[in-house]
């Protein structure tokens, strides 16, 4: 291995189901809704606890910020830029979530090789749907946003295709304008 470590999965999959289970206790009545700073009250103790408690999400927006602003030249596990080369098998347009050095220079991605033939075809795959996605969008194109859908490995048939894609443009339409029925 090259030293760099992926995305754990396992533990973001074990926040998200906290995550979930403390929101489920809140709707319940089980537990307290932590209250907004400034709040006072009987509540002000809860708030304490909650800031007690207090973890980074994770997500490196703040990090990468810093970075550019300081000067530091940090590195950051993920960031998500065009590909220009970072992935030798991965189309150069496409955009790839790879580690990066920041720094007020801007951000630097790393290379990071060649993937495995499967996930590079995987990726590309994917790649391509999204620009097909982007195009619809732009140009109010049905056919295009047909084409994403059908492209796309997990839509099993042209019917649920067409289904899926009726229903999201229907509940979108306000979204959509450019789409016209």
């Amino acid at each position: 291995t090259c030293g760099l470590h992926g995305y754990d999965f396992a533990r973001a999959d074990e926040w998200r189901e906290k995550s979930w289970a403390r929101i489920a206790r809140i709707a319940r009545g089980e537990e307290a809704v932590p209250l907004p700073e400034g709040a006072g009250g009987s509540g002000e103790e809860r708030l304490q606890e909650d800031r007690l408690r207090l973890r980074r999400s994770g997500e490196f927006a703040f990090p990468i910020i810093l970075a550019t602003l300081g000067n530091r030249q940090q590195f950051i596990e993920a960031v998500n830029i065009r590909n220009d080369g970072l992935i030798d098998n991965v189309a150069s347009w496409a955009v790839v979530e790879v580690p990066a050095v920041v720094g007020a220079d801007g951000v630097k991605g790393v290379h990071v090789g060649a993937l495995p033939a499967g996930i590079a075809a995987l990726v590309n795959t994917q790649a391509h749907v999204q620009d097909l996605v982007v195009e619809a969008a732009v140009h109010g194109s049905r056919e295009l946003a047909l084409q994403a859908l059908l492209a796309d490995p997990v839509v099993q048939s042209a019917e649920a295709a067409e289904k899926t894609l009726d229903e999201l443009l229907h509940v979108h339409m306000p979204y959509l304008p450019q789409f016209k029925r």
